[in-house]
């Protein structure tokens, strides 16, 4: 019997343009794997932004220069003008709040999750790489969330848009997991397709799934 949700952040309940912040990001790190930036900004806390800049200079061999500076603040850290939550997330949460627990998991940076403060108070576990020095598909996040929510992995389902962080690490604890992926890229317009199953394309899909685990 499922006794507990548990949600990704990006893509599954706030949708951020980062297409469009990578493409500009990569002029920057040339050569370089844009996954090491969530692993150097993704899993500390840190006082200032500047911090979090230095640290990012560091890892790639930028000269610390006013320019990149400006950049970063802009199209990355806790710039939260690019994100917003999908109009399917407040109803569907509501709703399973009522009979589930529900938990989150993201790789995020501190200063985004301070934003998103409020919208935390929805779910009864918050696991954020920012605060466990890790970040997914580390199993560690997905044991922790289970532990603060009092359940089994067999009584758990993720929900996540990506097979190698959200949904391969929960299937090897033994949890559930729905692949989300939305109707369409909003860049480009054209259908996001996969064959792993089950996957929904909105939030309200979950419901079939969870009546029937």
């Amino acid at each position: 019997m499922i006794k507990a949700v548990v949600f990704d952040l990006w893509e599954t309940l706030v949708y951020i343009k980062k297409s469009r912040i990578r493409k500009k990001i990569k002029k920057y790190v040339k050569g370089k794997n844009l996954r090491d930036i969530e692993k150097v900004i993704m899993t500390k806390n840190y006082d200032s932004k500047d911090q979090a800049f230095e640290d990012l200079c560091k890892m790639f061999n930028i000269r610390f220069g006013k320019f990149f500076y400006k950049f970063i603040l802009k199209h990355s850290l806790g710039n939260n003008s690019y994100k917003s939550i999908y109009d399917d997330v407040f109803p569907v949460l509501k709703k399973l709040g009522k009979k589930y627990k529900l938990g989150v998991v993201s790789n995020i940076d501190c200063f985004s999750a301070e934003y998103f403060k409020g919208f935390f108070d929805f779910f009864d576990s918050i696991v954020l790489s920012c605060n466990i020095g890790k970040i997914k598909p580390d199993l560690g996040l997905y044991k922790k969330v289970l532990d603060e929510l009092g359940v089994k992995p067999k009584q758990a389902v993720m929900v996540g848009n990506c097979l190698e962080n959200d949904i391969e690490p929960a299937k090897k604890l033994g949890m559930k997991a729905i692949l989300i992926k939305r109707q369409a890229d909003l860049l480009n317009f054209r259908p996001v397709k996969t064959q792993y199953k089950p996957t929904i394309t909105e939030l309200f899909g979950i419901e079939k799934y969870l009546s029937m685990w």
